[in-house]
This record gives C-alpha cells, sequence and structure tokens, in this order.
C-alpha cells in the first residue's frame, strides 16, 4: 500500500474516500509548486500609422519551460493572458492592440503589440502581473 496524506472535505471521509472531487487535498495527485510572482510594466507611446512591438522579460532561470500564468490589466479589469490574447480593435479610433505572453527555460516574457490608424496617436502603459511554478511544461 502507497502512503499519502488526504484531507477530505467536510462531510466525507479521508480515510475512505475514492472520488477526488470529495477530497479537499491529497498527495496522490501533483499539485503546482510555487515559485516566484512579480510585475512587468510596458509603456507605448507612438505616432500616426505606425506598427509596433515591445518587450519586456524577467529572469527566473530554472532551466525547465515552467508552468505560468499572465496577467495583463486591460482598462479597470485584470484579464489572464495565455501565449496569444488580443484586446480587438477599435473601429472608431482605428487602434489595434495585442498582448502576448510566453516562457523559455530561463525566462518569461510579455510583449504589447499594434497599429495606429492615420491621424490617430497612442499612448499608454500596460501593466502585467506573472506567476511561476516550478512545474515543467515538458515542452
Amino acid at each position: 500500500m502507497t502512503r499519502k496524506i488526504v484531507i477530505a472535505k467536510t462531510g466525507y471521509n479521508a480515510l475512505t474516500e475514492t472520488d477526488s472531487d470529495n477530497l479537499a487535498y491529497s498527495s496522490a495527485y501533483n499539485t503546482l509548486k510555487y515559485y516566484v510572482s512579480g510585475s512587468l510594466t510596458i509603456n507605448v507611446n507612438v505616432g500616426s500609422s505606425t506598427s509596433y512591438s515591445y518587450t519586456n522579460s524577467v529572469n527566473h532561470n530554472l532551466s525547465l519551460f515552467p508552468f505560468h500564468i499572465i496577467y495583463v490589466k486591460y482598462s479597470t479589469n485584470w484579464e489572464m493572458i495565455g501565449t496569444n490574447y488580443s484586446t480587438g480593435i477599435w473601429p472608431t479610433t482605428y487602434i489595434y492592440r495585442k498582448f502576448e505572453g510566453w516562457v523559455t527555460k530561463t525566462k518569461l516574457y510579455v510583449k504589447v503589440r499594434g497599429n495606429t490608424g492615420t491621424d490617430v496617436t497612442d499612448t499608454y502603459s500596460t501593466d502585467f502581473r506573472y506567476k511561476i511554478f516550478k512545474n515543467n511544461l515538458n515542452l
């Protein structure tokens, strides 16, 4: 018999419960192992009829592709982004913005890119928040 630590939800018996939905925790399942969190900012100030791309990064030096979560502050909300997250196109202002994030074996990157229309400038600051875990994505 393999030993494990099990914590059952209220109303269930940790010694006999076999349905994982009724457990608060079980060491029989892998869990995310927290490593570090932080923030990155990218400032944009571009003229009209301009395509742009700005990148910022942070070192993690885990020597693996870690599981990670990246949020971008968009308007007053925080939105989780995957490899590609686009805010869309504003037809009234002709401004396009795209927010991206990815990892390598040594760094986490965030990127802002977009286009401005004729006679339209774009000035903004984008805040990103991230969490990096020690779990290898095995890529």
